[in-house]
């Protein structure tokens, strides 16, 4: 707000304004709204008011040091083990008892002198024989509970209905409604079958590292702007986005995109979530980068945090996000203000509550966001234990009629 547009409020107004924000069940960002201020200018106003307060919003600068994640440390040692574990593939087991043989024909050595040049295990060497021997036996023909031919049916019938989207998806969406409850292994064998995959261009991997991994809601919110084409102009798609549930907190169509617009809907989303205290993760651009966000910002004890650039993966999350409003939109907003808002509005509520989101283990946002993963994990496990026995009865009954 300039200085003319500020002188233009006397005492009095001034005073009015701040009662009308202290009222209980309004909000500063109405308040905002209602009188075109920016909620830096409130808050200027009420220190004034108050003698004096801003002592009390300098933020904490000694904040302690992110202890060292004995979770990440735990999964880097898997992972070497499973590289190590891989490069022992089936040629080599093959070369190197074929070896031994060989130099136990050809020199007389001992096979442990032999495995001791070599660098392998007895107990490794003697357990691939034994497994080698275990494998040229003759056993007993297993029975294979191949799915039902009514759930292939269904599985490639629902695929059909969603063209665009993954097996993994379809397999959690199909346990979800009841359709086929197996695992992701089975359908992906029933489309493949069926020629019904989805097969899609893989990209690149980035150099790039994220370090920081929010474990609960509201940790950390990343915002942007997407534009948004409607009736031969842009509006601007404002989104807070919560980095551990990809819960959309808040989100609003601007008109106008300044450092008021911005920092009104900053306000509305904290409010919207009380006693929440998130890292706001944004980039350079101007309406995010003023003194009227900072001042927001700074109200409610905020970390500031701008990412690097030639970064993407610092506001991955929401740019994501925003291709992904995209693609389900079609950007087909309607023909005015008021229907874009409507279309987004109910875009957002399908995205929070009901679209399976394949980073939080094919599930909604919103169950994330409430904190209700392992209630869904358990139910999707009783339904697909539910549905083998029955196939397996059911197999087992067919087998019986046909001997």
């Amino acid at each position: 707000m300039s200085k003319r547009e500020h002188r233009r409020f006397t005492a009095e107004q001034k005073l009015e304004i701040l009662r009308e924000a202290d009222q209980p069940g309004v909000t500063v960002s109405e308040v905002c709204r209602r009188h075109s201020l920016s909620p830096s200018v409130l808050y200027r106003w009420r220190a004034v008011a108050q003698g004096g307060s801003a002592v009390a919003l300098k933020r904490d600068a000694q904040r302690k040091p992110r202890k060292d994640d004995p979770e990440a440390r735990h999964k880097a040692e898997m992972e070497r083990m499973r590289a190590v574990i891989a490069e022992i593939t089936a040629e080599t087991k093959a070369a190197v008892m074929q070896i031994v043989e060989q130099t136990k024909r050809r020199s007389g050595w001992r096979v442990y002198r032999t495995l001791a040049a070599l660098g392998v295990p007895r107990s490794v060497f003697y357990a691939w024989r034994r497994r080698e021997s275990l494998e040229d036996r003759v056993g007993k023909p297993c029975r294979v509970y191949e799915v039902l031919p009514e759930e292939r049916a269904a599985i490639c019938e629902f695929a059909l209905q969603y063209p665009k989207i993954g097996y993994r998806k379809l397999t959690w969406m199909m346990v979800d409604a009841g359709v086929a409850c197996v695992g992701e292994s089975t359908v992906y064998r029933a489309l493949s079958d069926a020629d019904l995959l989805s097969r899609w261009k893989r990209s690149t991997v980035s150099s790039g590292e994220y370090n920081f991994r929010p474990n609960g809601p509201n940790q950390q919110w990343h915002t942007d702007v997407m534009y948004v084409w409607v009736a031969a102009r842009f509006y601007f798609l404002l989104s807070f986005v919560d980095a551990y549930s990809r819960y959309i907190v808040h989100h609003k169509l601007l008109i106008s995109l300044d450092g008021q617009s911005v920092a009104v809907e900053l306000q509305a989303a904290l409010e919207a979530v009380k006693d929440a205290k998130p890292r706001v993760v944004h980039d350079h651009g101007s309406e995010f980068v003023n003194r009227d966000v900072a001042a927001v910002i700074k109200t409610h004890n905020l970390i500031d945090i701008k990412t690097r650039p030639r970064h993407p993966e610092s506001n991955g999350i929401v740019g994501r996000f925003n291709g992904t409003v995209r693609d389900e939109s079609d950007n087909a907003y309607g023909s005015n203000y008021l229907q874009a808002e409507a279309i987004i509005a109910k875009l957002m509520q399908y995205y929070n509550e009901e679209r399976l989101h394949a980073t939080l283990g094919y599930m909604a946002p919103a169950t994330w966001h409430r904190g209700q993963p392992e209630e869904v994990r358990n139910e999707r496990a009783r339904r697909i234990a539910v549905a083998r026995a029955h196939r397996r009865m059911t197999n087992q009954q067919r087998f019986t009629e046909a001997a």
